[in-house]
């Protein structure tokens, strides 16, 4: 007996291959943990990778391998917190993908000044005050930088983490 085209769309069979998919779907969804950066960046965290951050009102870096995820909390091991507990999260592979200058800017801008001096200097075989000034502020801005921009980005208004289910 062979299968035919009435037998594979009988309402029967239908309803039985969309329930099989909908069990399916709800049982295989794993909880992820997402980092809400702006309006169009966001980073997913899943069981198994490595995340740092720090408490609200504390500096101390901490540094754990998600272990779980349940619907208020991230564990690893036998330590949890809960997400809204985090105040700021350290960058790392997949947040430096949600500004890929941020650091950056401490090379560019003291190689912008190093280079204008050197092909300045190159061209006119002398040292002028402008060139100083010029040269001197992209190199201030990159030591700025290097000093001003963390390794860490603050939970603040619109940044958040949230638990997908």
């Amino acid at each position: 007996m062979g299968l035919n085209k009435t037998h594979l769309t009988s309402p029967k069979v239908l309803t039985t291959l969309v329930f099989l998919i909908v069990v399916h779907t709800s049982f295989a969804q794993e909880k992820r943990l997402l980092f809400h950066y702006s309006r169009h960046k966001e980073a997913i965290y899943y069981i198994g990778d490595v995340i740092s951050f720090q408490r609200k009102g504390s500096k101390q870096k901490i540094t754990w391998q998600i272990s779980n995820i349940t619907d208020s909390t991230i564990v690893s091991g036998d330590r949890s917190i809960a997400t809204y507990k985090i105040g700021a999260m350290y960058v790392d592979a997949k947040t430096k993908m949600l500004r890929p200058l941020r650091d950056q800017y401490k090379y560019y801008l003291t190689a912008a000044g190093i280079g204008y001096f050197l092909i300045d200097w190159g061209n006119s075989k002398e040292i002028e005050s402008s060139t100083i000034i010029v040269s001197g502020t992209f190199i201030g801005a990159g030591i700025l930088s290097a000093i001003l921009i963390k390794d860490y980005i603050k939970l603040k208004a619109g940044r958040k983490l949230i638990i997908l289910k």
